[in-house]
């Protein structure tokens, strides 16, 4: 529905107490990925940095790697980037770490309007 969509194009930067909280401090830039389902438009006074082709979708502090129970530093044992595909997931993902991102390499429409003003553009990766 529209109201889920809405909903899922908002990060922790477009509620109220959030941008309050960023004006309290003089911070007028947030950074965003360039999500799959749009960005919502920024509250105003905010810009953003939008980062492409890449957008995270999890991270965790623990090594995936690590056999249960350990705990410390991540020793990156993976040491490159590498892709995980499922029958459940229609875009392929890509590990990095303990972290899982995808690609999305096309623009939003009116990034003016949507309050971003710099986008970021990262070396795909090649794996």
């Amino acid at each position: 529905s529209r109201q889920q969509r809405d909903y899922f194009q908002r990060g922790s930067w477009h509620n109220r107490e959030a941008v309050s909280l960023l004006a309290e401090y003089g911070i007028q830039r947030v950074e965003q990925d360039n999500l799959l389902q749009g960005v919502a438009p920024l509250a105003n006074g905010l810009k953003a940095s939008l980062h492409v082709p890449y957008a995270m979708v999890t991270s965790s502090r623990n090594c995936p790697f690590r056999k249960p129970g350990e705990f410390g530093p991540c020793p990156a044992p993976c040491g490159e980037v590498f892709t995980l595909a499922t029958a459940e997931t229609e875009s392929l993902l890509y590990q990095d770490g303990n972290a899982q991102f995808l690609m999305n390499e096309t623009l939003p429409e009116d990034l003016a309007g949507l309050g971003i003003d710099r986008v970021v553009s990262h070396p795909q990766w090649d794996c």
